[in-house]
């Protein structure tokens, strides 16, 4: 154990899975500490290293489960690329069509050959593609990522934060099959309207409200609080483009991306909602 470079002792050294603590040890002198792994895993997959100790922060790593022999494909990483189907910045979100790297690593003694993995999501708001990814031989001890070996679209309507659990079934030469899942979160705008404001200095008596035989223009911002920005509407104000002629009192908003001006043909006493 170390921190820039200087040997820590007694920081207190425990390896953990899914709550069962399997061994605990302190650093020594030296900054060592040997765990014995009591009890004993009974089956491959990741556990976690937390270091910790007085005054301060405890930190986790991932340690890697994997049989005493032969190839064992783990998820590594993933990474997105919307260059084309959406605006670059590399998240997914809404109506965006995307290409995706998946990271696969062997963590086991031997070579994995003719390594293949497919892709699901088991989600509504996206459609995959493209599930199927060849990777070939992933030698012991190192990484494989073909770039945008798999893609999918977003949904237009999909919720602004939304998770997405993908799950990969990868498989190999010697009928080996190995599983491994990530999580994408998805983004969305989420738009609220801000105040109203009615414009009636230049045809009416300037006093900002609707007087009957007035002609005004009413607008409001449009605020997205959302984690993407609106792609058909971007950063205009939505304006009130047209009013019926009415007769019931009753008035209708018709909402249009160009601001322009309406006219009152009549107004009463009753509130606008």
């Amino acid at each position: 154990v170390y921190d820039n470079g200087v040997l820590i002792e007694g920081m207190t050294c425990t390896l953990l899975r899914d709550g069962i603590i399997h061994g605990v040890d302190t650093s020594n002198v030296n900054g060592h500490a040997t765990i014995t792994i009591d009890p004993q895993f009974t089956s491959p997959g990741l556990a976690q290293l937390l270091i910790s100790g007085y005054n301060c922060l405890t930190t986790s790593f991932d340690v890697v489960i994997s049989p005493s022999g032969g190839p064992y494909i783990i998820y590594q990483d993933h990474m997105l690329d919307d260059t084309l189907g959406g605006n670059s910045n590399g998240l997914a979100d809404f109506g965006e069509s995307i290409f995706l790297t998946v990271a696969l690593a062997n963590a086991g003694t031997a070579d994995a050959l003719n390594v293949e993995a497919n892709l699901s999501p088991g989600d509504l708001h996206l459609l995959v593609t493209d599930y199927f990814g060849e990777y070939g031989t992933i030698t012991a001890g190192t990484v494989s990522a073909p770039e945008n070996e798999f893609a999918f679209t977003v949904n237009d309507s999909v919720p602004d934060q939304h998770v997405v659990d993908f799950t990969l079934d990868i498989t190999g030469n010697s009928k080996e099959n190995w599983a491994g899942s990530f999580s994408i979160v998805l983004q969305a705008p989420v738009l609220e309207s801000g105040n109203m404001i009615i414009d009636d200095a230049a045809t009416g008596n300037g006093n900002g409200f609707l007087d009957p035989g007035e002609t005004a223009t009413l607008s409001f911002g449009v605020l997205n609080t959302g984690h993407s920005n609106d792609q058909q509407y971007g950063d205009k104000d939505f304006v009130f483009s047209k009013i019926h002629d009415i007769s019931s009192g009753v008035i209708l908003f018709l909402f249009f991306r160009e601001r322009t001006n309406i006219e009152i043909k009549q107004a009463r006493s009753e509130t606008v909602q």
